[in-house]
């Protein structure tokens, strides 16, 4: 099945999302240091590497 652009554009939204959550999880992880809330950091991660393994594969797609 071929990728249109939308796909590409929220796959790469979605890398940019969970980047950005990632990245706010890490402050509020260093600013208090005794938070056991990672949650965001974990989510952040799990989102960016789903999202550009998607993006990936639709651009390998896309050049077949």
């Amino acid at each position: 099945m071929a990728s249109d652009g939308r796909e590409i554009v929220f796959a790469g939204a979605g890398v940019l999302w969970g980047a950005t959550t990632f990245v706010r999880g890490l402050h509020v992880t260093k600013t208090h240091k005794n938070s056991s809330n990672r949650s965001s950091l974990i989510v952040g991660l799990v989102l960016t590497v789903a999202c550009t393994g998607y993006l990936a594969v639709s651009l390998l797609d896309l050049r077949r």
